[in-house]
């Protein structure tokens, strides 16, 4: 408790010395590795503080680029500059310390249910942030991989397999080890590549307060380089939780990033097997770590994947891509079905 509170009297010493700004309040947020906090200035104006350890500031900056890129063109945070015209500053015990407006918007993971034109959108900003970060790969410190990068999904749910004990459980993922052999393997190094933000599930994405339109994207730190397939099959794994027909909801998700960039086919036969991968990689990593002190985080995040990835089970892969094409107005070989 009194590390917590020399902490935050150093985040509000900190921001006063080097923004300008007197913080009459800081709370934590939480999160799986970043220590995030929300501050209230003594004007009333909020803000999000995060610390990161020095190993991590390099990789912070190339964030902050992107948050910069994006500006103008997706809803995120703006990244507060000092007085100095400094990005990230030191905290003062080895750790150093990020400034960002503050997002208004509902959780998408704490919205009753998902409105098919909230679904299309969530697709359309995935889409919209590949767009603004072209090029964002030739400048920073751009990750190679990390836990979360898709296309490495072999290595994380191999990792976590012997923490699962549930016999259902390890069938989907050695269904989903099996189908990334089979089926994503052999097209990986041929996808268009670009910078993604390769984590934009429920948690991550704000709606406004209809729950029509996306209003916010929060946390770019597994940002990678890779397919840029990844983005919709990523946003739309989490789309279809907690939905009883959940390729619908992946479908939505898919044809709002396709209106915005159209995939090609190769790219919209892996959606559907990406976004299966994606749950199967959420439900083991959080199993595996379920005795470990992200333990509460962790359950908050995959407590509805399981079921998904159970209801997943039952539908043909075929019958999921063509109800992806269908929902985008193509058919099968990728052409556009003529209508009389």
């Amino acid at each position: 408790m009194q590390d917590r509170q020399a902490l935050l009297h150093g985040i509000a010493t900190t921001i006063d010395a080097a923004f300008g700004a007197g913080i009459a309040d800081v709370h934590p947020l939480g999160g799986e590795f970043d220590q995030t906090f929300a501050a209230t200035t003594v004007s009333g104006s909020r803000c999000v503080v995060k610390v990161y350890p020095a190993q991590d500031v390099d990789g912070v900056r190339w964030q902050h680029r992107l948050l910069d890129q994006l500006a103008g063109s997706v809803p995120v945070a703006a990244v507060r500059r000092t007085r100095s015209g400094d990005d990230v500053v030191p905290l003062g015990d080895g750790r150093y310390l990020g400034m960002y407006s503050w997002l208004d918007g509902t959780l998408l993971a704490d919205l009753p249910s998902h409105q098919p034109g909230l679904l299309a959108d969530w697709g359309a900003t995935a889409a919209r942030i590949v767009i603004a970060l072209a090029g964002a790969h030739a400048v920073g410190a751009v990750p190679a991989t990390h836990t979360w990068d898709l296309l490495a999904a072999p290595r994380a749910l191999t990792q976590a397999l012997p923490a699962i004990d549930v016999p259902t459980h390890r069938e989907i993922v050695d269904e989903a080890l099996a189908l990334f052999a089979d089926v994503v393997a052999p097209a990986a190094a041929s996808l268009p590549k670009s910078v993604v933000h390769q984590d934009l599930n429920d948690f991550n994405v704000l709606a406004d307060p209809a729950g029509q339109l996306i209003a916010g994207v929060i946390d770019f730190a597994d940002a990678l380089y890779t397919a840029r397939v990844c983005e919709p099959a990523i946003a739309g794994a989490y789309a279809m939780l907690r939905k009883d027909d959940p390729v619908s909801a992946l479908a939505e998700v898919t044809a709002g990033f396709h209106r915005v960039m159209p995939l090609t086919e190769a790219e919209l036969a892996l959606v559907f097997p990406l976004a299966r991968v994606r749950l199967a990689v959420n439900a083991a990593t959080w199993t595996a770590r379920r005795a470990g002190p992200a333990k509460v985080y962790g359950q908050a995040r995959s407590q509805h994947t399981w079921r998904t990835l159970e209801q997943l089970r039952a539908i043909p892969l075929d019958t999921a891509q063509e109800r992806i094409r269908g929902a985008i107005g193509t058919d099968s070989v990728g052409r556009t079905p003529h209508r009389p």
